[in-house]
Formats: C-alpha cells, sequence, structure tokens
C-alpha cells in the first residue's frame, strides 16, 4: 500500500517529467499566504530542483488527493445538509423554524487556516483540481484560496515539513463539528 510521501513522490515524479506544461491544463492564481508556506514551497522546490509553479502544481495535486480520498464522502453529506435546509426555506419561508436554522447554516464555516504575516504568492494547478477545489469551497461554505493553501499544507506535511499540523487537525475537527451541527439544523426543520 502506498503511504502518502509515495504517492507525493510519484506525483512530483510526473511533474518534473513534464518538459511542457499545456497552458490550456494549469490555472494560475495569486493566494494570499503566510511566511510558513512560503518557506514550505522553497523546501520543495530546492528538494526537487524544481520551479515554484511545478512545486504548487505538485502540491495542490497531492493535496486534492488527500481531500478527496480522505474526505470526500464527508464534504459531500456537508453539502447536502446545506441544501436540504436552503430548500426547506425557500419552501416554507414564513416557519420561523426554517429561517432559523437557515441562518444558523450560514453562519457556520469550515476552519481552513490562520494567516500571519500575509503575502501573495503565484499559485499553479491543474484546471481538474481547480474543479475539484471550488466545488469543496462552496460546499464548505469557504473560499478557493483557502482550500488551496490547506492542499499545500498536506503536500508539506507529507514531504516532513511539519509546520502545519494544527491547521490540518483543526480542518479535520471543524468537518466533524460542523456536519453535526448540519445533522441538528436538519432536525429542526418544518417540511
Amino acid at each position: 500500500m502506498d503511504t502518502g510521501i509515495d504517492i507525493f513522490r510519484d506525483i512530483m515524479d510526473n511533474v518534473k517529467k513534464s518538459k511542457k506544461i499545456n497552458k490550456n491544463e494549469v490555472i494560475k492564481m495569486s493566494v494570499r499566504t503566510g511566511e510558513n508556506l512560503r518557506i514550505a514551497i522553497e523546501e520543495i522546490e530546492q528538494r526537487y530542483e524544481i520551479s515554484q509553479r511545478k512545486a504548487t502544481i505538485a502540491m495542490v495535486e497531492y493535496g486534492t488527493w488527500w481531500i478527496y480520498t480522505k474526505y470526500h464522502q464527508k464534504i459531500a453529506d456537508i453539502y447536502e445538509y446545506r441544501e436540504k435546509i436552503r430548500h426547506a426555506k425557500i419552501d416554507k419561508p414564513d416557519s420561523l423554524y426554517n429561517s432559523v436554522a437557515c441562518r444558523l447554516m450560514d453562519s457556520l464555516k469550515v476552519y481552513v487556516n490562520d494567516l500571519t504575516n500575509i503575502k501573495p504568492i503565484n499559485v499553479s494547478l491543474w484546471r481538474k483540481d481547480y474543479d475539484y477545489l471550488g466545488g469543496v469551497a462552496r460546499a464548505l461554505s469557504s473560499d478557493l484560496s483557502s482550500i488551496l493553501r490547506l492542499t499545500m499544507y498536506v503536500a508539506a506535511d507529507a514531504e516532513g515539513i511539519k509546520l502545519f499540523e494544527g491547521e490540518i487537525t483543526r480542518f479535520v475537527q471543524s468537518l466533524d463539528i460542523n456536519k453535526k451541527i448540519l445533522e441538528m439544523l436538519q432536525g429542526l426543520l418544518e417540511c
């Protein structure tokens, strides 16, 4: 069975072997990030002797794989709960329970990361990862840049750069808490 580091290294090998990356397959974004992530990206650039562009592509690809394999079903469940609550509010707009449940739901956010010493960096990622992570961000009522940072935290952690264990743990715990709260809110609905 492959470990996270084996999968990350396989992804990195594939990215390194790509002499020319098709511009139509890659999206370039500016993401505001903290000092630790910039350090981690530089570390991976140096370890694998690659550009920042290829480092971020590989990191995001690995992080996307990690989110999908470990948490896709939980994220889908959270999205489904949100949709049921939203539709209950639309179907019975006069219901106080539905209105309160919808307002409480709107205030829920999945914790992704905390930033200090923020500066923008350029991040490149595959279009397929961009599409999937955009859906994850919508499902979790988050923003794409936060989810992108999380994917790179996970990749750095798999590479042994232990600067982000707290953020990854808080994300996982936040998923569990949000799912439980949304389950309770769904139980309050008047259908």
